[in-house]
This record gives structure tokens, sequence and C-alpha cells, in this order.
């Protein structure tokens, strides 16, 4: 993949490898490593919850209208 560092900076490598694993059934969390491997845990996280945040939104949104439909 190259530069380690250009990994944390590669959004699309880092939704898409977080895509991958919630389809796997895997919630990427930060387990309070540090240095290289705890950036990147944090930074698949952040990734992760990006990913997560309009689904939610989507949610929230699809119960407003049923509530109001009735």
């Amino acid at each position: 993949m190259g530069d380690s560092e250009s990994i944390l900076r590669n959004k699309r490598h880092l939704r898409e490898t977080g895509q991958r694993l919630i389809r796997q059934g895997i919630i990427p969390q930060d387990d309070g490593w540090v240095g290289w491997l705890g950036r990147y845990q944090k930074a698949l996280q952040d990734a992760v919850t990006t990913l997560e945040i309009p689904s939610l939104t989507k949610q929230s949104e699809r119960s407003k209208n049923r509530d109001l439909a009735r």
C-alpha cells in the first residue's frame, strides 16, 4: 500500500475497509492501541462513524414519517 502514513490520509481506503468490515458484522473500535496502529484504528473508527450517521438520519426520518401517517 506504500507509505503507512498515506493510508491514514486515504479516506476512500478507510471507507471501503470500514464498509467491508461492517458487511462481515465487525464494527471497528478504538481499542486503545498507541502508535501507528492506534492512529489507524481511530481513523477507521471515524470513517465507520461517518458511514453510520447517514443511515441513522434516514432511520429517524423514516420513523417521523410513519408517525405522521398515523
